[in-house]
């Protein structure tokens, strides 16, 4: 197998990532089979080109278990994983498997550069798709609560939603 690193070959990225350890001559499959896979652009993205989840993220079988290919490409161009932490995009493409797109980082890095990117649907209102309530509703809300009976329980009722989504209008954590 070739050297992916001066300093590390496929076999020893693979075990520095933590992972189950495989044979070199299913490593070196993998790492076959990765690269028939994958729809390489000169100026943009590697896109995956066979399995995907719902959100577009690749996947491939290695040693009988199922890996996200943008792992595979870090790992299979020479760059470890450690243990708990995750591979995000430059690019915020879930597809792309290009190393140059590709950073390991904290679960909180990867929410943050979501949040960053306004690909976060948390408190981003109507342009959450699964918002029943309008801004207009909300503040209505507001402006009802504790007046001539309206309690938490009253809201909910004539807006359609549940009496902690009232609390947190009222709290300010949603609908700000």
């Amino acid at each position: 197998m070739r050297k992916v690193r001066q300093d590390m070959d496929t076999t020893e990225v693979w075990a520095a990532s933590g992972l189950p350890e495989v044979s070199l001559a299913t490593l070196e499959r993998a790492q076959e089979r990765f690269s028939s896979k994958v729809e390489y652009n000169q100026d943009g993205c590697w896109l995956w080109l066979d399995h995907r989840d719902s959100t577009g993220r690749g996947k491939l079988k290695v040693g009988g278990r199922f890996y996200w290919a943008s792992r595979l490409a870090l790992i299979f161009s020479g760059q470890p994983i450690p243990q708990g932490l995750s591979v995000c995009h430059h690019c915020d493409n879930p597809s792309c498997v290009k190393p140059l797109h590709l950073y390991v980082g904290t679960q909180q890095d990867n929410m943050d550069d979501m949040v960053r990117r306004g690909r976060n649907h948390y408190n981003q209102e109507e342009k959450n798709p699964q918002a029943v309530l309008t801004r207009r509703e909300a503040e209505e809300i507001r402006t009802l609560y504790g007046d001539d009976g309206w309690s938490k329980k009253r809201l909910a009722g004539r807006f359609g939603v549940a009496k902690t989504t009232v609390h947190l209008i009222l709290a300010k954590q949603t609908w700000r």
